[in-house]
């Protein structure tokens, strides 16, 4: 029981710096909600995806495949770990891509990046993942998502209204 009290203290002690040390970055480097969000994506150890790969004509498991293989340097088997799929299935799904776009993902500062969690349960297909993850964490209108992921704000108001309705 003391070990829980001692343990929520702490807790909240460290809430009320991170909360203070916040407060400072906003004020001093006027810090916007995506720069904190990246500042955060980055000091954890998931793996991250730059919201650009899903901006072209591959389906997301490929453009998962191919940037984990060609940006990340992965074998297939430990892509096939990370996806919690046949490495079989992330061969065919990387030489799918290859097919469709040969050359490697251009390099562009990215102000999105997904965590790979969002693509792991399978409740909701990749695109209504990304969207109800752009939506909800960067609050951004569904014209801005549509511009983002090369779609029309209708098809993104459909992916979130059918996401939502599977939670």
């Amino acid at each position: 029981m003391i070990d829980g009290g001692l343990e929520a203290i702490e807790r909240a002690n460290l809430q009320l710096i991170l909360q203070q040390v916040i407060s400072k970055l906003r004020e001093k480097d006027q810090l916007d909600l995506p720069n904190l969000i990246n500042l955060y994506q980055r000091s954890t150890p998931e793996k991250l995806l730059p919201l650009s790969i899903f901006t072209t004509s591959l389906y997301p498991i490929e453009a998962i495949t191919k940037y984990f293989h060609e940006e990340q340097e992965l074998s297939f088997s430990q892509i096939a770990e990370l996806l919690n799929r046949n490495p079989r299935n992330i061969w065919t799904a990387y030489h799918r891509a290859l097919q469709k776009q040969k050359k490697p993902f251009p390099k562009l500062p990215e102000q999105f990046l997904l965590p790979l969690h969002l693509f792991l349960h399978r409740v909701h297909t990749p695109q209504e993942a990304l969207v109800l993850y752009l939506k909800k964490t960067y609050q951004l209108s569904n014209k801005k998502i549509a511009n983002l992921i090369n779609s029309s704000p209708n098809s993104v108001a459909v992916l979130i209204k059918r996401a939502e309705g599977k939670q």
